[in-house]
């Protein structure tokens, strides 16, 4: 009936659009009462649009939708004759609503439509808006098939049915907390729900503030823009080469019939001065997407969870497998509290497991695995480091301070044990035991709080296999303790409402999308919003919806262009790496096509591999021009992928397997030397050195065996820094380097250090955590460290046992790997010596010494300038640069600068000179401030040492060579 009605009606809407903009002196006043008395149709024609929807695009629809924007506009351009028709036309159409005008407006009324509310009270509201909030964000890890996503299922109430193996890392399993007599603990929101939610907390700020100006009633629809919005950017018309053509001008809007039928496709304001921007294929018109947004607030009334004052749990699962686990340190989330999972019928010091479940079948990631106790150490040692230096970066960032409030200075850790994913009735489940031996991964981390009970390790039973069928009446006492304590673990936000609404937008254009979207676009999206939402502000939305891992953004990256707002866009391509290769693994000697060996041997990518490899690649390939290139660009920015000689290859050590290192000496001639972790090393930092290593720009680094290497063991090359073979195996607690000549001790070592600065910088370690120096201890009770310490009182480096604390005699080789500090020492004595016209107290130093603080207090904010100046004239090197301007140090700009100024005063020690070197940067600065202190500081040395102008010259000349010998 409906559909028939519509059909007689074509022509009359048909006229609708063709009398918009007509040259009849219709009377104004009456036709915009006219349009006033139409409003009440909205909801009812905005119904049937969407029901017509499902049928596709038709001209019927068009019609409607013409129809529909003519009222809702209040266009008043339209001829009253037409008015009239549609009138009729829309009393037959809904003939049930409309026996009398009076019942269909008071049915209007009651349904609480938002087509009445002024658009303005929608924007006003998102941009006055504040959402305040707790949240707690939950990482789940342990080896694979374990059990954690069957915990994630009872926390969350919803039964347990996928049991395909996680992913590398999982999009957060948002949830809200649930009260009363409903008997979960939390209810799992989707990003739909979510969307809805957030849609009703505008709609409710807005009808507070539409019935705040009733006045505004009668007043026309067309949104009102506050002075301070942001201009709106030029629309662009899409091409499937991502390329961007002309934009239509303001004049072109619509001046006849036809135009008003297109106004839903046209944009509204365009400013002749917005900037074009380049999108991608899938990205259509941002003002058609924000229009498609406020129609969905203005829609209907929308019922949820209000989004103020709730506690949220944002609950994060991640892969087990080891190749999962040695990358997850580089998509590493922040957390407040870890469920470290583990089987209680499994011993810890067995093997992990090797499996990964697919829907078609289970397969095996690897022939040798590390224990259980090994894969737990690792983990804890980088998500508690990661977790350490996150709340640094917190409050570093002047964005996040202000929005997020951490709860504690150190992760809360909770132990968890359940069966596997599959009960086994043959295995003799161990709870004490399992506390002894958790009690020895956990004694060496100062940096996390594990929750137990009454002074002990507590050992949280779960029985996964109440997640296959959750019964919400039925309480189990772990999971209520563990519940209380992700309540007391929360941290308060307070985000403006337009970020979340700014989020919601994102995920509705990216969901009918490849999952991805340009930077550019989505600040224009923003922009279009117009509610203050300025490129800058768009920018702090996406970092905060980064930190809640809502989505991924790497600014500085290849691909800082992209923001990957479905997080499975990126990590499916990991997964698509992993799978493959662990398919092919047993046909490597066998029926392996050539095209796969570098792949699956040799774990070497290139855009050919990539795009054959990964079906989410190719399918993200079609929207984005050279997304691959721009994939492996970001592999090599998170340490996870290196470029390989050949042009256009890379290696990603984490791919390849695991190798026992228990019992290795590849060189029996030389001493090793260890790089100790006093708790254990970082999962994925290995790796993560490799890739530093071989990217590094100035030695050329290369594989030295590319067939006998594996995620732990590598073989590595530099002509021109080592003159033979070097060896790295990772090990549980240190870094082992074995040189086979040990004339390479020494930059071998140095390079090695570096690299570990670099990758746990770049996965955001903290830098408490560093390594120190170690050798095998000889004192006979198996294999362990004993550290180098330097004894000041005595002059020489002492070794003490990891294990009994005792010193130990270790072999004259071993000081061949320590001692450049006396070398560089001797040297700096005979420098010292050799310097002419120095008095014997060091003036420059004491200048310097008595200066600081000033510097520190008026040059602090160019403490990198003057690092990048130092590392020039090779006053500092480049790891001590890193060291300073690295941003990851937990350090503000004065201890930086202090930093600095330390560096300066021991090389005027060494050659005072260089004070002369250091005055020269403040005077290269040009500004009168740095001129000025820069005489300050010449004058305070005069004036010290009453030297005469012939002497400061002779000084000038010293400075002059010192400049050629640095």
């Amino acid at each position: 009936m409906e559909y028939s009605q519509s059909l007689a009606s074509s022509s009359v809407l048909s006229q609708t659009s063709s009398k918009v903009n007509t040259t009849s002196v219709d009377n104004v006043a009456a036709v915009a009462k006219k349009l006033e008395e139409l409003q009440c149709y909205l909801p009812q024609l905005s119904e049937m649009i969407d029901r017509r929807k499902n049928g596709g695009p038709s001209n019927e629809l068009n019609k409607l939708q013409n129809l529909y924007k003519v009222i809702q506009t209040k266009n008043a351009s339209i001829s009253m004759s037409t008015l009239e028709k549609s009138h009729i036309v829309l009393k037959r159409m809904f003939s049930e609503d409309s026996s009398n005008n009076d019942s269909v407006r008071d049915k209007a009324s009651a349904n609480t439509t938002f087509e009445e509310i002024d658009q303005r009270y929608l924007q006003e509201a998102m941009e006055d808006g504040l959402v305040e909030s707790s949240v707690t964000k939950t990482v789940v890890q342990g080896e694979a098939r374990v059990g954690k996503s069957s915990v994630k299922s009872l926390l969350v109430s919803e039964p347990y049915t996928d049991n395909t193996s996680t992913n590398l890392i999982e999009s957060p399993c948002v949830a809200v907390r649930c009260y009363g007599h409903t008997g979960k603990y939390w209810e799992r929101i989707d990003e739909e729900e979510m969307g809805i939610k957030v849609i009703a907390a505008v709609q409710s700020d807005a009808v507070k503030k539409f019935e705040c100006h009733p006045s505004d009633e009668t007043k026309e629809s067309e949104p009102v823009v506050k002075k301070k919005s942001i201009k709106t950017t030029k629309p662009i018309s899409q091409h499937t080469d991502g390329k961007a053509s002309k934009p239509k001008s303001q004049n072109e809007s619509v001046q006849d019939s036809q135009s008003s039928m297109d106004v839903v496709s046209s944009s509204s304001a365009i400013t002749p001065d917005a900037p074009v921007t380049i999108e991608f294929s899938n990205e259509k018109n941002a003002v058609v997407r924000v229009r498609e947004f406020y129609q969905k607030c203005k829609r209907s009334k929308k019922e949820g969870t209000s989004l103020h004052n709730r506690r949220w749990l944002y609950f994060i699962d991640s892969g087990g497998q080891i190749q999962f686990q040695k990358l997850l340190p580089a998509f590493m989330p922040y957390a407040s509290v870890l469920l470290l999972v583990v089987n209680l019928s499994k011993d810890l010091n067995d093997p992990s497991s090797t499996a990964m479940q697919l829907s078609e079948g289970e397969i095996s990631v690897g022939q040798y695995s590390l224990s259980v106790i090994e894969v737990l150490k690792q983990l804890l040692s980088a998500i508690t480091s990661s977790a350490q230096q996150y709340r640094s970066l917190i409050a570093d960032d002047s964005t996040l301070s202000k929005c997020i409030k951490p709860p504690s200075d150190k992760l809360k850790v909770l132990p968890v044990a359940t069966h596997r994913d599959e009960y086994d009735e043959t295995r003799t489940e161990s709870v004490e035991e399992k506390k002894k031996q958790l009690k020895q991964v956990f004694k060496l981390h100062n940096s996390c709080e594990i929750i137990g009970h009454e002074g002990r390790i507590f050992l949280h039973e779960i029985d996964g296999r109440d997640a296959l069928n959750v019964d919400h009446n039925r309480h189990n006492p772990n999971l209520d303790k563990i519940v209380k304590i992700l309540d007391e673990s929360a941290y308060e936000i307070k985000v403006p409402l337009k970020w979340y609404c700014f989020g919601v937008l994102l995920h509705d254009v990216a969901k009918e999308s490849c999952g991805i979207l340009s930077l550019s676009y989505c600040q224009e999206l923003g922009q279009q919003l117009k509610v203050g939402l300025s490129s800058e502000e768009s920018l702090s939305a996406i970092k905060f919806l980064s930190f809640l891992n809502k989505l991924l953004f790497y600014p500085d990256s290849p691909a800082g262009d992209l923001v990957f707002v479905n997080l499975e866009s990126l990590i499916n391509i990991i997964r698509d790496l992993v799978v493959s290769i662990c398919k092919d693994h047993s046909a490597v000697n066998n029926d392996l096509l050539p095209n796969r060996e570098p792949l699956v041997s040799r774990g070497e990518l290139s855009t050919e591999i990539l795009m054959e490899a990964s079906e989410q690649c190719r399918k993200i390939s079609q929207s984005i021009p050279k997304f691959e290139s721009k994939i492996l660009g970001l592999f090599e920015y998170l340490l996870i992928a290196a470029p390989m000689p050949n042009e256009g290859c890379f290696l990603m050590p984490a791919l390849l397997p695991i190798k026992n290192v228990s019992d290795i000496n590849p060189f029996p001639d030389t001493t090793p030397l260890l790089l100790y972790f006093k708790a254990a090393v970082p999962m994925g930092l290995f790796c993560a050195i490799i890739v530093h290593l071989l990217s590094h720009k100035d030695s050329s680094w290369n594989v030295a065996e590319e067939e006998s290497n594996f995620s732990n063991y590598f073989t590595l090359r530099c002509p021109d820094l080592l003159r033979s073979d070097i060896v790295l195996v990772e090990q549980l607690d240190c870094i082992t380097v074995y040189c086979e000549a040990a004339d390479d001790y020494i930059p071998a070592r140095d390079a090695v250090e570096e690299a570990i600065d670099v990758a746990m910088s770049k996965h955001k370690l903290s830098t408490c955590e560093k390594p120190k120096r170690a050798f095998y201890c000889p004192c006979g009770k198996g294999r362990h460290a004993a550290v180098a310490s330097w004894l000041k009182t005595q002059n020489c480096y002492v070794f003490h046992c990891t294990s009994s604390k005792k010193s130990q005699n270790l072999a004259e080789d071993c000081s061949s790997w320590l001692d450049v500090y006396q070398t560089r020492k001797r040297q700096h004595n005979d420098e010292l010596q050799n310097l002419p016209d120095i008095p014997e107290t060091n003036v420059a130093y004491q200048v310097l010494v008595d200066s600081t603080t000033e510097i520190k207090d008026h040059f602090s904010d160019d403490y990198s300038d003057f690092a990048d100046k130092l590392l020039e004239i090779k006053v500092i090197t480049e790891r001590e640069r890193s060291t300073i301007t690295d941003r990851n140090t937990c350090q503000d700009k004065y201890k930086r600068m202090g930093g600095v100024i330390d560096y300066v005063k021991k090389a005027v020690q060494i050659k005072e000179s260089v004070f002369i070197l250091f005055l020269n940067i403040f005077h290269e600065k040009g500004t009168q401030s740095s001129t000025e202190f820069a005489r300050k500081l010449m004058q305070r040395y005069k004036d010290k040492t009453k030297l005469s102008d012939v002497s400061l010259e002779s000084l000038s000349k010293r400075t002059k060579q010192s400049e050629h010998e640095f």
